[in-house]
């Protein structure tokens, strides 16, 4: 009991501490004259940017809202990062909504805008249709403008040129645009990449093929590392589901087949389709994972031995295999024996599936007499 006064009393005299923190991250901010200077280019801005749509796209539209564009350059998170000049004008013309980024320092009707952000993504998943016969589920494009802290992480889509309707590709290559389409049960061996690229753009593509209208439902996220690199990142999240799928550009070419197993009621995914054989087996005592992922070990599904050439497998377990009761906090669990000695841990598990399967990824490579559970931690 003592010990807990002293921990209560520590934390009470941090109190007029953190008080101070907070008062001074309060009292700072923006300064009188940078409020001002917001206000104009505000001001400005509002102006610049109607007057840039009504001579791009002849259309007069209204504001709805005008905000200053701002950018954090240091290290550490700024609350109150500098202005650039720019500012981001939300608009709307008839029942239609953009967004338009223009300077607010001077006069100008030079501007980027995502007006017409649909009729762009219309017009690629018609080019890619006509390139590889193929009709996409859905579509996720990223292009565009891509630097200020108030607008999203990704590329917005915002673009200073006009599309015609004949000039898509001359719009993607000058925005370092990403795309990615998602397909049903359809083979992507035969895609013609370098004919894709010539008529619609180099850019980065991302092509997925789930394994049934049901297996795409269930999946998590599709829009996987979209404006990022590589593309196909984390794309394992959703493995259980996807058929196959295809990553190219102007410098990378992965075809990749996922040759999904399953053995009692889980399924897996090892390297370059590799063999996995697994046998019911037997743990050593749950007390030998307290302390490591877990506060005191205990089982909840039946372990199972793994034997493979191959370096690491993904692991898709659906919770229906565990005890109702026992679903909350589990993780997967693994024993195995590195440099003649047991070793036992607590594996980096995630879910996936609509929160329906736990995912781990075990790797094999220098490890022997590998096996897997479910555990949680007791209470």
């Amino acid at each position: 009991m003592q010990k807990q006064r002293f921990h209560f009393c520590h934390y009470l005299k941090m109190i007029p501490c953190l008080f101070l923190v907070s008062l001074f991250l309060t009292g700072c901010g923006y300064t009188a004259e940078e409020k001002v200077e917001m206000k104009r280019y505000e001001k400005q801005g509002k102006q610049n940017a109607m007057e840039y749509i009504e001579e791009k796209y002849g259309i007069r539209a209204k504001v709805q809202g005008v905000s200053c564009e701002k950018v954090n350059t240091a290290p550490i998170p700024d609350l109150w990062p500098a202005p650039t000049g720019k500012v981001r004008v939300n608009m709307k013309a008839g029942d239609k909504e953009f967004c338009v980024l223009i300077s607010g320092e001077e006069e100008t009707t030079e501007g980027y805008d995502d007006y017409q952000r649909d009729e762009i993504t219309e017009a690629l998943q018609r080019e890619m249709a006509e390139q590889t016969g193929l009709e996409a589920e859905e579509l996720f494009v990223s292009y565009g403008y891509y630097r200020s802290t108030d607008l999203a992480d990704k590329r917005n889509c915002m673009v200073h040129t006009r599309y015609d309707g004949d000039n898509l590709r001359q719009i993607l290559e000058e925005n370092d645009f990403s795309v990615i389409y998602s397909y049903i049960d359809e083979d992507l061996s035969g895609i013609p990449t370098e004919k894709v690229m010539q008529e619609i753009g180099q850019g980065e593509y991302l092509l997925v093929s789930y394994r049934s209208g049901d297996d795409y439902k269930n999946s998590d996220n599709h829009d996987y590392n979209m404006g990022g690199y590589p593309l196909a990142y984390d794309i394992e999240h959703n493995g259980v589901f996807i058929r196959e799928y295809y990553f190219f550009s102007g410098r990378e070419d992965e075809y990749v087949v996922n040759h999904v197993g399953e053995y009692d009621g889980f399924y897996y995914l090892a390297d370059d389709g590799s063999e996995v054989h697994f046998e019911q087996a037997k743990i050593d005592d749950p007390s030998n994972w307290d302390g490591r992922g877990f506060l005191k070990a205990g089982q909840v599904m039946e372990a199972y031995s793994i034997s493979t050439d191959a370096d690491r497998i993904v692991l898709y377990i659906p919770k229906t295999l565990l005890d109702p009761a026992e679903v909350k906090g589990v993780k997967v669990a693994l024993q195995y024996k590195a440099d003649g000695n047991t070793r036992y841990e607590g594996s980096l598990t995630f879910t996936t599936g609509r929160d329906n399967y736990l995912m781990t990824t075990v790797y094999m490579r220098d490890y022997e007499d590998m096996i897997f559970t479910v555990m949680r931690s007791e209470k």
